[in-house]
C-alpha cells in the first residue's frame, strides 16, 4: 500500500538523502531543514531499510510518522555499520 513516511533527524540531511535514494519502493523524497517527507508504495515494506539507510548515513533519527499506520519490525543496526 502506497504510504507516506516523515523523518525528523539530526545530521547531514544530504548523506541521508543519498543513502535514501538507493532504496527500491522510495517514489518522491521532500520536506525541508530536519525532516525528510517520504512517499513509498509499501509503508511496510519499506520502513525498516529506511531506518538502517538513515542510520548508517551517520543521522539520528529523532521521529518517525507513517501513514497509513502499519505494524513493523526491524533488526537493529550495529553500531558503526
Amino acid at each position: 500500500m502506497t504510504g507516506r513516511v516523515v523523518l525528523t533527524i539530526e545530521g547531514d540531511r544530504a548523506r541521508a538523502v543519498a543513502a535514501l535514494r538507493a532504496l527500491p519502493g522510495l517514489r518522491r523524497i521532500g520536506g525541508a531543514g530536519a525532516e525528510l517527507d517520504l512517499t513509498v508504495t509499501d509503508t511496510r515494506a519499506a520502513l525498516p531499510p529506511l531506518l538502517a539507510a538513515v542510520v548508517r548515513s551517520g543521522a539520528v533519527l529523532c521521529s518517525v510518522e507513517v501513514t497509513p499506520a502499519c505494524i513493523c519490525t526491524a533488526e537493529p543496526v550495529p553500531a558503526g555499520r
